[in-house]
């Protein structure tokens, strides 16, 4: 949502934010804030306790190689980049491995299935979109 949307109705903005559980909201075309519920804050600090903090930075130039994220987390790194932070199941799989972010505990990578299950599993931080496509909430 836009920062102008926001100033002109924050109401709206609110309302959208109990539907989804947060909004970013964009300045000069750029994610610039994330306005969010106080229970998604909660299930975000749950997630994230006992994990370093992710620096997408650092991950992008590739200083970050040998730590194993957990499955959701390689998805956040990657879908972040994504166009419209959004990626088709398959691509988003084939993605994660290229980038050894996760593997299975048996060496393999992700399915497009277990990513899918993941999505819905964090469904506040994924949306399914268009039966094919996760994007970041």
């Amino acid at each position: 949502m836009d920062i102008t949307k926001v100033n002109q109705n924050f109401s709206l903005a609110i309302k959208e934010v109990e539907q989804r559980g947060m909004i970013t909201i964009k300045k000069y075309g750029k994610d610039s804030y994330v306005l969010m519920t106080n229970d998604f804050f909660r299930n975000l600090a749950t997630y994230f306790k006992n994990s370093e903090p992710l620096d997408f930075e650092q991950i992008e130039r590739g200083e970050i190689m040998d730590r194993h994220y957990k499955l959701h987390e390689a998805m956040l790194i990657v879908l972040q980049n994504a166009p419209n932070k959004k990626m088709r199941y398959t691509d988003l799989a084939d993605e994660i491995w290229e980038r050894k972010l996760y593997t299975r505990q048996d060496g393999n990578k992700a399915t497009s299935g277990q990513i899918y299950l993941r999505a819905r599993n964090y469904n506040k931080l994924f949306e399914i979109v268009d039966k094919h496509y996760i994007v970041i909430r």
